[in-house]
């Protein structure tokens, strides 16, 4: 293991136990800091949880975006991304971000009762 990928590992073990812990200041910044070194989808997920949790819609769109992007059939990350945009207020793409975690996952519970939330509130 390089020295690179060791220490982002280590930031973000420690983001991922603050993050368990709700210090999301200092989960933020362990895994912005393992994000610098090596960009991974379950960093940029846990750092989506994190602004998501301090109602920082924008930034935990943008997180759960790159998280999404990165990974291989990230039906979490979609749903995430989804719950972020449903929050912002953005039910159209909250809708169809959901649709795509249900493509991946179609037992995915959770997200079917979202989009179901989603659907019956949609205003026309």
């Amino acid at each position: 293991m390089t020295k690179k990928l060791s220490e982002s590992s280590t930031l973000y073990h420690e983001g991922r136990d603050a993050l368990a812990s709700k210090n999301y200041v200092m989960a933020i910044e362990k895994l912005e800091r393992s994000s610098l070194l090596v960009p991974h989808f379950k960093t940029f997920e846990s750092l989506g949880e994190c602004f998501l949790e301090l109602n920082n819609y924008s930034r935990a769109i943008a997180c759960f975006a790159a998280a999404a992007g990165l990974g291989k059939k990230q039906f979490k990350a979609y749903f995430l991304l989804a719950k972020a945009l449903f929050a912002f207020g953005d039910k159209v793409n909250a809708k169809e971000k959901l649709e795509q975690a249900l493509e991946i996952n179609p037992n995915f519970v959770t997200a079917s009762d979202l989009l179901k939330e989603i659907s019956d509130n949609q205003e026309l």
